[in-house]
């Protein structure tokens, strides 16, 4: 009989165990009759939009001009949902579904393949706050461009983390001209991930990217600006100094942009100029006082409102 109630009452201790647990982990909005945020389902709904950006076709590779295989790839698929809980909470989800890597990264504890993850809150009319994984407050309308219409970014893009976790602040001054303050992490991953071994430089303790930048249109939108100026802070002592200017110019069926870039690297953070002055080009440690300058031209026309 001692056997038996010692048994029910560890049977008890651990049923109650298990259900307080469980108590724990159910949302808070289902212990009260009414959720924080009460929501018309039917309505919601109505607010949620589901974008499939998408690139597919036929590849050919070649090998010191000879073909060597050709297949058909989704090379770009980026599923995103974009809508907003009442009139002033706004969130956005894009993954990337095309063959990106699922690790999850040790600065933010997000899969790698997790573009953007926001929730937005209008405080005012004019000011807006941010925060999860965004895409990074840089002045270059080559970065705003949708990635289903660019085969390849440039560099200063193409080698870089951009989205990245932290908090937005965007204030519209005028109703053309806007103004943001970004903070997030300068990386998804940690300094020794990133760099690896560099002698003499130690990782920073407060790994950080302030973002600053300037939307402006003049002329009824004719011509647009996003202007950014970045300071990331790499390692200790040492950081990446980088200002975009971005310029779009509208006339009828015509669309001119250019973007100019400069990166003034303490710490090689593309590791593109590591790679040419190491021998072989496979560099063991990165380069210090590095520079990289690009310009980027796009024009497009349109032969129909539609296309």
């Amino acid at each position: 009989m001692k056997k038996t109630l010692l048994s029910l009452c560890a049977l008890g201790l651990a049923t109650a165990s298990f259900a307080q647990h469980n108590y724990q982990q159910i949302d808070t909005a289902q212990m009260h009759n009414q959720p924080i945020l009460n929501v018309d389902k039917a309505k919601f709904l109505k607010d949620v939009n589901i974008v499939a950006n998408t690139r597919f076709g036929m590849n050919n590779n070649f090998m010191n001009g000879d073909l060597t295989n050709s297949n058909f790839a989704l090379d770009e698929f980026r599923l995103e949902f974009v809508g907003k809980v009442g009139d002033k909470v706004h969130f956005r989800y894009r993954q990337f579904l095309a063959g990106f890597s699922t690790d999850i990264r040790t600065q933010d504890n997000l899969r790698h393949s997790v573009d953007i993850a926001e929730v937005s809150y209008d405080v005012t009319d004019r000011f807006t706050f941010t925060v999860g994984k965004m895409l990074s407050e840089w002045g270059a309308y080559e970065f705003e461009t949708n990635p289903i219409d660019i085969i390849a970014f440039n560099h200063l893009i193409n080698f870089s983390d951009p989205f990245l976790t932290g908090v937005k602040f965007r204030y519209q001054a005028l109703d053309n001209h806007a103004f943001t303050v970004q903070l997030v992490n300068t990386r998804t991953q940690s300094f020794t991930e990133a760099f690896g071994v560099v002698p003499g430089v130690e990782a920073s303790k407060t790994p950080f990217t302030a973002n600053v930048s300037w939307r402006g249109k003049f002329a009824d939108g004719k011509f647009s600006t996003i202007w950014s100026y970045s300071n990331m802070t790499e390692a200790k002592d040492k950081s990446v100094q980088l200002i975009q200017l971005g310029n779009q110019l509208k006339l009828n069926k015509l669309k001119l942009q250019y973007d100019f870039k400069y990166s003034n690297d303490q710490i090689d953070r593309l590791g593109q100029v590591s790679m040419l002055i190491a021998n072989n080009g496979v560099y063991t440690t990165r380069a210090l006082d590095a520079r990289y300058t690009e310009h980027w031209l796009r024009a497009v026309y349109f032969f129909h409102k539609n296309w």
